[in-house]
């Protein structure tokens, strides 16, 4: 259960648990990135930059360790929403 801040209150009492809620928001949000992909390609969309929707390019269509850091932590906050 979340607190008012948005913090898992067994994660604050147990960094163990923490990690754990960590790691499979992480794998969630890689899972969903790859269904993500999948569907994009799919419908005919590839690699490219910069994003071209005429042409159907995006350039987060690659594999989730080659995402920015930025990019990765977008993916992250989608899941916790």
């Amino acid at each position: 259960m979340r607190g008012a801040d948005g913090v898992h209150r067994a994660a604050a009492a147990d960094p163990d648990v923490g990690r754990a809620i960590d790691d499979r928001i992480d794998k969630l949000a890689q899972l969903e990135h790859e269904r993500w992909c999948q569907e994009r390609r799919g419908k005919g969309w590839v690699y490219g930059e910069p994003r071209d929707d005429t042409r159907r390019r995006h350039p987060a269509l690659r594999l989730w360790g080659e995402l920015s850091p930025d990019l990765q932590e977008m993916n992250r906050n989608e899941i916790r929403a």
